[in-house]
């Protein structure tokens, strides 16, 4: 047994595969399609509206400004360290963010992920900005505009690639309702559409797709699939570092208990040089990083985020979860039913419990570690959106065991999600137009802006803007400034 357990591990650790639907089942509708379309519909809708391309303090603006800085600097002003600043430019809608190095060197704050998944965008809307009235100074809305469209093509991929997951473990229905919770009951809706340039839309698509690419290389291992999830590693870790977390899905998925662990060992062993592949091409993405690191601070690494630190002993675990402020479960209640599917995947999907289960936990402890587990303007904790698609596989479970249940139980879980999925649609709503503020909400000022859709004059008095500066410091009394 055991001699044929070493010439075939991954029969102990491939997961069996969803149940063949029969002929009927294929020509049903596909309500997960139609999930997809109307969620494309709604960001599209708020994009045509809002025309964010045209103000000039949206889409390229806070952190996008340093996460897009790599372009212009390199392919439209041709200086990588940015010493063009001082002598200014002829368009003035330029706009770079740096921080300085200890001797005055601008150095781009963010690492270069984002400008890799721009970049496709950023070179067709160099190419044919000539033939509109704008500057090609990379910043005007000729620019902006092709960045929109970018974004909505990853939110778009990260949506197929969502159902391709779900449709694998689920029925229709319950699919349909898991991917139509993720995109319109949580605050993925304002990033898809409003704010669609910054990195959470992205991330989402590319894990989205890493899980894929890992639930098919646990079924049948391919070099193919082990490159492709190399260049994802790759990228998602160097749009933030500390995403590196994301290879726990790779090395958990699949894993129901100690027997599992075990032949997961022989599997790795096995294929021990797809694992190099992967690092190799993780390791190749960030080339380029280093490189500029080197260029223009003499380090390789170069921790570019000067006078801002993770407190890793005082991570806000609570603020960051229930906090009026900025709470995930306040602003986003639905995804309560996300953490009560967690124990549910323990006996429907033992498969993704594990890397559910840790990679969640790691990345809670780590976005609230960050000295701004607020993470400035924004609507509820948008870190948490990186893994909707992970969570939409517990939604999904939960779902699966309340449409199992009888009576009065059944009604009041599926009445509790659909209210609960409606009023973090609601806050969507009301983060566009005022009525919740973007980084000092209190107690009082969320039960008054209950029912509230426009800003009105009070709001200002009940709210408290925590001291950024007393926070840098890891001041417990920063909140109440």
């Amino acid at each position: 047994m055991l001699e044929n357990k070493k010439l075939n591990p991954i029969i102990l650790t491939v997961n069996p595969k969803p149940t063949t639907p029969s002929p009927g089942m294929k020509n049903r509708f596909d309500y997960v399609s139609l999930a997809i379309l109307i969620s494309v519909i709604v960001s599209l809708w708020h994009v045509y509206n809002i025309r964010s391309w045209k103000d000039p303090g949206r889409v390229i603006a806070w952190d996008v400004i340093s996460y897009y800085a790599y372009l212009p600097a390199t392919f439209i002003y041709h200086d990588i360290t940015l010493k063009f600043i001082d002598r200014g430019t002829d368009y003035p809608e330029v706009l770079f963010w740096p921080n300085y190095t200890s001797d005055n060197q601008y150095v781009i704050k963010t690492s270069m992920g984002m400008a890799y998944l721009y970049a496709p965008f950023f070179f067709l809307a160099h190419a044919t900005v000539g033939l509109t009235e704008y500057n090609p100074s990379g910043f005007s809305p000729h620019y902006k505009y092709f960045l929109v469209i970018g974004g909505i093509i990853f939110y778009l991929a990260g949506l197929i690639f969502l159902r391709k997951i779900l449709i694998r473990y689920f029925d229709q229905l319950t699919a349909f309702l898991a991917l139509i919770t993720i995109t319109l009951g949580t605050n993925l809706m304002y990033y898809s559409g409003t704010e669609v340039t910054m990195p959470h839309v992205y991330i989402f698509a590319l894990t989205n797709i890493f899980l894929y690419l890992t639930i098919k290389w646990h079924e049948s291992p391919g070099i193919l699939k082990a490159i492709f999830i190399g260049i994802l590693t790759g990228i998602i870790s160097l749009i933030r570092p500390t995403n590196i977390i994301i290879l726990l899905i790779f090395i958990l998925f699949g894993i129901r208990s100690w027997d599992d662990l075990r032949s997961r060992t022989l599997l790795f062993g096995k294929y021990f040089h797809h694992l190099i592949l992967i690092g190799l091409l993780t390791i190749l993405i960030w080339i380029p990083q280093f490189i500029y690191w080197k260029t223009v601070t003499g380090q390789w690494i170069f921790f570019s985020y000067i006078g801002e630190r993770f407190f890793f002993l005082k991570p806000q675990i609570i603020n960051g979860l229930f906090s009026f402020r900025k709470g995930w479960l306040v602003y986003t209640p639905v995804m309560l039913f996300a953490l009560a599917g967690i124990p549910v995947l323990w006996r429907q999907r033992r498969e993704f419990f594990w890397p559910v289960l840790i990679l969640l936990i790691a990345h809670v402890y780590i976005i609230y570690s960050w000295w701004c587990w607020w993470y400035g303007g924004s609507l509820g904790s948008r870190p948490m959106i990186d893994i909707y698609g992970l969570l939409a596989i517990p939604v999904a479970a939960f779902l699966k065991w309340t449409f199992n249940r009888k009576g009065h139980v059944k009604l009041i879980l599926i009445t509790l999600f659909l209210l609960m999925g409606l009023k973090g649609s609601y806050f969507n709503i009301q983060y566009y137009y005022g009525s919740v503020h973007w980084d000092g909400m209190t107690g009082k000022a969320y039960f008054k802006s209950f029912f509230r859709t426009r800003k009105y004059d009070e709001l200002e008095k009940l709210i408290k803007v925590p001291d950024y500066t007393l926070a840098k410091e890891g001041k417990e009394d920063y909140f109440l400034k």
